[in-house]
């Protein structure tokens, strides 16, 4: 995972916690640094509102009837997922893969 971090530069958070727990906590953290940026205590509060892309398609066990951007269920803390290879098949991933360059386990 590390490798990928530093590879793509991408701003990773770890929670040793369930998955609800680990949410909230993120959603808490972003909360936190959005508060923190305020020029002053009189600031406006802006509330964060976060998306997480997935690779979730359709078909997918738990996929259910989700749209490209669906809200988060009921029983978790709000916020949106972003589906955008939901319509994708089997080949067209591989296609992306393979375009792309980007690494992938082997089978």
């Amino acid at each position: 995972v590390q490798e990928q971090v530093d590879r793509y530069s991408l701003n990773i958070q770890t929670h040793c916690t369930d998955f609800v727990s680990g949410l909230t906590s993120c959603i808490d953290e972003e909360q936190k640094k959005i508060d923190a940026s305020a020029s002053s205590p009189s600031a406006n509060k802006k509330t964060v509102h976060l998306g997480f892309v997935l690779g979730t398609r359709k078909g997918d066990p738990n996929c259910g009837d989700q749209r490209y951007f669906e809200p988060s269920s009921t029983w978790l803390p709000p916020f949106m997922r972003i589906n955008p290879i939901l319509d994708w098949d089997y080949g067209q991933i591989w296609r992306f893969l393979l375009w792309s360059g980007l690494e992938y386990p082997s089978l």
